[in-house]
């Protein structure tokens, strides 16, 4: 559900913006894909990680100021670089 709601939203802005500039390319309407992808990796990386035996716990405890970007990611904020 994130995916398909993160997907519309993102191609939205591609097309507003776009009909604002004037601009309907192919370029523009597609320009949100790079980061959705990338958003899309991130969490394939999180779940390939905890299947195989990766602890948040374990990593918060280790480094607890990286506390709110870890529950960030694992609330589905991945889209952003920030992260």
């Amino acid at each position: 559900m994130l995916l398909a709601l993160k997907s519309g939203e993102l191609a939205a802005d591609a097309i507003a913006d776009g009909l604002a500039a004037g601009d309907t390319s192919a370029a523009q309407l597609g320009r949100w894909s790079e980061n959705f992808n990338r958003g899309v990796d991130r969490m394939r990386r999180l779940v390939c990680e905890y299947y195989d035996g990766f602890s948040f716990g374990a990593f918060i405890r280790k480094f607890p100021d990286l506390r709110n970007t870890v529950t960030d990611l694992l609330i589905g904020d991945l889209f952003e670089d920030r992260v």
